[in-house]
């Protein structure tokens, strides 16, 4: 059973047995089919994938030796958008997280991985691309290096009661983020004269961040952005020293 009291099936081939009794070697049972399983209130879906081979059961003679484990983190439209690489928002899809781990209990699973380019919902236009992550389904530990937002202890109650152990979402690292698409950059020569336009998105960076089933929080500042030479909004110069934003649960409180 997963730990919401889910049955799963699996299904074993070539097994071997000794004359004498017991097993000959390791066995195998392989998970039949796909199974979602609902988390955080319904918002977010981990799905368990049996189709390709790669979840399965090993065991011995002795009994259970361990489980690997083939699944994808589905998270909610109400909470996070996928964007595509001109920063659209990507209809009737979710941002995913593809990954394979091994694991001896159900729930102590943690995981390292990226997540593609996605917005918040409710704060347009701004691009997210986490560079490095961990999904936290562990009910015993969290991320060694895990820092959690300051004010986030007053809004969880895991973290206000002292149990921060059973608290289970994805901690970001360090995160890559991306201005709405009307900024843009110009590089000049040395007399002043515009010699290209950079296209690309004045981005700048987060660390320490969490996401989970109450919502995105945390704080991403930077600092020089966009000198006044180059900085650029349809026929007006602009600069932009300093920007930084603060989010607890998907709402903006400060910036």
């Amino acid at each position: 059973e997963t730990p919401q009291g889910k049955s799963i099936h699996f299904i074993g081939r070539d097994i071997k047995f000794r004359r004498e009794g017991g097993l000959s070697g390791d066995g195998k049972l392989a998970l039949v089919g796909d199974y979602p399983i609902n988390l955080g209130g319904d918002e977010s879906q981990l799905i368990i994938k049996g189709s390709n081979d790669k979840t399965f059961v090993e065991f011995d003679c002795n009994g259970y030796k361990q489980v690997s484990v083939d699944a994808s983190f589905l998270f909610s439209r109400n909470l996070l958008l996928p964007e595509d690489d001109k920063g659209n928002i990507i209809p009737d899809e979710n941002v995913s997280i593809d990954f394979t781990t091994t694991l001896v209990d159900w729930d102590d699973i943690m995981v390292e991985a990226n997540v593609p380019k996605f917005q918040v919902k409710g704060v347009k236009d701004v691009s997210f691309e986490v560079k490095e992550a961990v999904l936290d389904f562990s009910d015993t530990r969290n991320p060694g290096s895990v820092k959690f937002p300051q004010g986030y202890s007053e809004i969880s109650p895991l973290l206000a009661s002292g149990t921060e152990t059973l608290w289970r979402g994805v901690y970001i690292r360090e995160v890559a983020i991306d201005l709405p698409p009307q900024f843009v950059k110009e590089n000049k020569d040395e007399s002043g004269n515009v010699t290209d336009t950079v296209t690309n998105r004045v981005g700048f960076r987060g660390y320490d961040l969490v996401l989970d089933n109450i919502g995105f929080s945390g704080r991403v500042e930077a600092q020089n952005l966009i000198p006044l030479e180059k900085g650029k909004i349809g026929n007006w110069n602009f600069s932009l020293e300093t920007i930084y934003v603060n989010m607890t649960a998907n709402e903006l409180t400060d910036a």
